[in-house]
């Protein structure tokens, strides 16, 4: 009995990690093709309207993180965005063993972070393209890195309050009041 049931265990925890290194290889994926298509149709610094100025497609280089800080640090960046990714894969073990939905944000903020480094690897900087002339410009794997992280965070937030649903301290009274 309990054979089987660390058997069906280690069978649901590789299946949340499979489904998150999938997805995460289709982030880089649709990412890396984006930013190949953008290197090869425009231009560097160039743009073109899209859905009559809706927003924009502009080839800029980012070489520092988001918004372009810390873009002298060259190197040392690459080696912070390495750390970074492995940090977040062993904190993102425990989302997933607690959350079924976790293994979609980790794919895609793994996925984002990775098309990143790929590019400043292989480019010495992020390819950046997408322009809303409200926000900096940003890429696919800018965008699935915000929607993992938030995901995360809502995640956090809700785990954290069926926890403890009244509060810290905090209990219902029989009556529904709060006793204090």
């Amino acid at each position: 009995m309990l054979l089987k049931s660390v058997q069906r265990n280690i069978g649901v925890v590789f299946s949340r990690w499979l489904f998150s290194f999938m997805l995460a290889l289709l982030t880089v994926f649709v990412d890396q093709v984006s930013k190949a298509w953008v290197c090869a149709s425009l231009p560097l610094g160039s743009e073109r309207a899209v859905f009559g100025g809706l927003f924009y497609l502009k080839h800029v280089r980012n070489y520092g993180i988001a918004f372009g800080v810390a873009s002298g640090l060259g190197g040392v960046l690459l080696f912070i965005c390495i750390v970074s990714l492995v940090v977040f894969l062993i904190f993102a073990g425990r989302l997933a063993c607690r959350h079924p939905a976790g293994v979609f944000a980790i794919g895609l903020v793994l996925g984002g972070g990775l098309g990143n480094t790929i590019d400043r690897v292989f480019r010495g900087s992020v390819v950046d393209f997408v322009d809303l002339r409200i926000w900096p410009i940003f890429n696919v794997a800018d965008v699935a890195i915000t929607v993992g992280i938030v995901c995360i965070l809502a995640l956090s937030l809700l785990s954290k309050r069926a926890q403890n649903p009244c509060g810290e301290g905090e209990s219902e009274g029989d009556n529904g009041t709060r006793a204090e």
